[in-house]
């Protein structure tokens, strides 16, 4: 027990605690466990920050970028806000919205964000604006095209890691169903105005769109780039307002709340942990197998002890 909690949330060995118990048969009590995971976490809060969260989040492969580029300071980002929410054991839903950030010069720059910063040292930034999953420049870059951002994308990015709600893959005959739709198109159309057609063309179209549309539309105030508009390049409006889960979302913001206030939110956070414990990659399918509900928000602390804990008195 001693080896799995410290590979399972340190990615390391034991250290000469975790010795001393094991050696003195600690390791079978439900409340040394406890303890032990929630000191554990805590020493290793920045490699778990990076294995579980670099995973589950996808910003791990951005730190194989050099140091002095846009990637890495994005995944450092999204890395030491994790890593805040976990030392300061706060509650998950806080993901969506921390109220801070962690920049340098490099990703202030990106951001259009004031302030002493360099490009070697992070500094914390009390901010509602950014620091959330939804605002982080890692997810809305690599949501995006070369030229433009991508509603779709960054709605069933959502829907797959956030919520743990996978779309069915597509048939041969939805392929050719969506083509026919896009056809009927008006291609200079405002952008709402052309996903609503999408969505109301066929019964096929509508199912996975009526859970993308809500999503990736009220995300759209984000560019390529990660900086905030209300407008598009060719000076339409970027509009949304559409029900997630019966609440109306017109901004990132007000996704960001209603995702965090959302069941879906909590069960899929405790599922990719889960996922994450069993040795499982938390961007997989099966990262989503059944256990047990979230009725309350819970911090990434506490979900993560209890779910070590279930997991080693189980094997015993």
């Amino acid at each position: 027990n001693a080896a799995k909690l410290s590979l399972a949330l340190g990615s390391t060995y034991p250290d000469s605690e975790a010795w001393n118990l094991a050696k003195n048969s600690q390791y079978v009590d439900r409340d040394v466990l406890a303890a032990e995971a929630q000191r554990l976490i805590v020493k290793y809060k920045s490699r778990f920050s990076v294995s579980f969260g670099g995973q589950w989040l996808g910003f791990k492969k951005l730190f194989k970028k050099a140091p002095a580029s846009i990637e890495y300071s994005m995944a450092m980002e999204s890395k030491l806000v994790l890593e805040k929410i976990i030392a300061d054991d706060l509650l998950s839903s806080k993901l969506l919205s921390p109220g801070f950030s962690y920049l340098n010069s490099t990703l202030a720059g990106q951001y259009q964000m004031q302030g002493n910063f360099t490009p070697e040292t992070f500094s914390m930034v009390p901010t509602p604006l950014r620091g959330g999953l939804l605002s982080q420049g890692q997810f809305l870059t690599r949501t995006a095209t070369s030229i433009e951002s991508h509603p779709i994308k960054r709605g069933i990015w959502v829907l797959d890691t956030l919520l743990c709600s996978a779309l069915p893959v597509l048939s041969a005959a939805t392929f050719e169903e969506i083509a026919n739709a896009q056809s009927h198109i008006d291609p200079t159309a405002p952008l709402s105005e052309r996903m609503r057609a999408h969505r109301s063309s066929s019964a096929r179209c509508s199912t996975c769109h009526n859970q993308i549309d809500p999503i990736g539309l009220a995300l759209d105030n984000w560019d390529r780039n990660g900086l905030y508009r209300t407008k598009y390049p060719n000076g339409q409006l970027v509009q949304s307002g559409l029900l997630f889960n019966g609440t109306r979302v017109s901004n990132p913001y007000e996704l960001g709340r209603a995702v965090a206030d959302s069941p879906q939110f909590r069960n899929c956070v405790k599922r990719k942990i889960t996922a994450y414990i069993n040795g499982i990659n938390p961007t997989q399918p099966e990262s989503c197998s059944q256990n047990s509900p979230v009725n309350t928000d819970k911090s990434i602390r506490a979900l993560t002890t209890d779910t070590m804990v279930e997991a080693l008195l189980k094997e015993q």
